[in-house]
C-alpha cells in the first residue's frame, strides 16, 4: 500500500494529472467536477460523502442503484476505504484527488502512467471506472478512439490489439431467466442440480436467492416459487429413546433377594433331603488290644540293647566333659 506522500508526489506528476482528467471526462463530471452527483446533479456539501442511492437502467435494461458522487465517482464503500486508510476527513478536492490516486495505485496503474503508457493503465483500471473503453460494466463507457482523442493520440489505434475480456453472459441473468437457460441447455439436469447452480451463481441470479434466504425465506420454498420439485430438506425427526423406570418402579420388579438360611435351618433343611448315616461305635480299650496284641519288650541283656546304652552312655561322657560348667547368674557377677 502506497503511503500518504506517495500519493501527493504521484499527483504532481503530469501524466497522473492527465490521467485523472480522463477519468473525469469519460464519468462526464466536468460540469460541476467535484460537487457533482450521479447523473449530473450538483452536491450542495463536501464536508463527507453523500451517500445517497441513486435508481439507474443499465444497458442490459436491468434496474440498479448506486451511490457514485465527486470528480471520480466514488461510490461510498469505496470512498469509505480510501478515507479511512489515507485519513481522508471531508469530500473536498484535494482528498478526492488523492482519493483517485489511491485506487491508481491498488490497481497498478501508476508505473505504466509515469513512463506515459495510458493504454496500459486504462486496461488495469476498467474495473475501478465503469465508463473507461475496458469495462465490463452493463453501464454507458467511451470508446478507445474517442478516449485517444482525448489524449491527443497518446496511444495509437487499440481497437484491433485489445481484446475485451470474454464474460460469462449468464452472470447478468435472473433467477428465473437463468432457469429458462438451464432447461433448454444440451445438458440435461435435474431440478435439484439446477438449484444448485442458481443459488451458487457469482452473478444476479446468485444475489437474487441470497437476499431471499436474508429475508427469512426457505430454500424449499424458493425452489417451489421458481417451479423445481426438490426433495425436501428437512431434518428426518429423531427416534425417541426408551424411557428409564422411576426408582419405585424398578424396586417393585427387582424385588429384593430373600435371606439366606441360618445354620439350623441349613442343616435341617439338608437332613430332609438326605438323611445322615449312623457312623459305627468306636471298640473299648479291651476290645482295642484284644484285637490287636501289643508286642512284649525286648529283654536287657540282648546285644543290641547293650550296644545302644553304651552308645548313649559314651555320648552323655563326652558331652559332659566338653561341655563347660555352668554357673549360675550371681556367680558370674563375683
Amino acid at each position: 500500500m502506497a503511503t500518504r506522500k506517495q500519493l501527493e508526489q504521484a499527483l504532481q506528476n503530469p501524466n497522473v494529472r492527465k490521467f485523472l482528467d480522463l477519468i473525469s471526462y469519460t464519468e462526464g463530471t466536468q460540469g460541476n467536477g467535484y460537487r457533482t452527483a450521479f447523473g449530473g446533479g450538483k452536491l450542495n456539501s463536501l464536508n463527507d460523502h453523500p451517500r445517497y442511492l441513486k435508481s439507474f437502467t443499465q444497458t442490459d435494461g436491468k434496474s440498479n442503484k448506486t451511490s457514485a458522487a465527486g470528480r471520480y465517482q466514488f461510490v461510498s464503500k469505496t470512498w469509505d476505504g480510501v478515507a479511512r486508510q489515507y485519513g481522508l476527513r471531508d469530500f473536498s478536492p484535494q482528498n478526492q484527488d488523492l482519493g483517485a490516486v489511491a485506487l491508481l495505485f491498488q490497481r497498478g496503474a501508476i508505473p505504466a502512467l509515469l513512463k506515459g503508457d495510458y493504454q496500459t493503465a486504462i486496461k488495469k483500471t476498467g474495473d475501478e471506472w465503469a465508463s473507461l473503453p475496458s469495462s465490463n460494466y452493463k453501464q454507458n463507457k467511451r470508446s478507445w478512439d474517442n478516449v485517444n482523442k482525448f489524449l491527443g493520440g497518446k496511444i495509437g489505434n487499440v481497437s484491433n490489439d485489445y481484446e475485451q475480456p470474454q464474460v460469462d453472459p449468464r452472470l447478468s441473468m435472473s433467477a428465473p431467466d437463468l432457469l429458462a437457460t438451464l432447461r433448454k441447455g444440451k445438458e440435461k439436469r435435474s431440478d435439484l442440480q439446477i438449484l444448485y447452480e442458481l443459488s451458487n451463481n457469482n452473478g444476479l441470479a446468485g444475489r437474487e436467492i441470497k437476499q431471499l434466504m436474508a429475508q427469512g425465506e426457505n430454500i424449499n420454498d424458493i425452489a417451489s416459487q421458481l417451479g423445481l420439485k426438490v426433495p425436501s430438506s428437512q431434518p428426518q425427526a429423531a427416534k425417541e429413546l426408551p424411557q428409564f423406570p422411576s426408582f419405585e418402579e424398578f424396586t417393585q420388579n427387582n424385588a429384593e433377594p430373600e435371606p439366606f438360611p441360618s445354620f439350623e435351618e441349613f442343616t435341617a433343611g439338608d437332613s430332609e433331603q438326605q438323611p445322615q448315616q449312623e457312623l459305627p461305635p468306636f471298640p473299648s480299650f479291651e476290645e482295642f488290644t484284644a484285637n490287636n496284641p501289643i508286642e512284649q519288650p525286648t529283654q536287657a541283656g540282648e546285644p543290641w540293647q547293650t550296644q545302644k546304652i553304651s552308645l548313649d552312655s559314651t555320648l552323655n561322657e563326652s558331652s559332659e566333659k566338653g561341655r563347660p560348667m555352668e554357673k549360675s547368674s550371681w556367680e558370674s557377677l563375683s
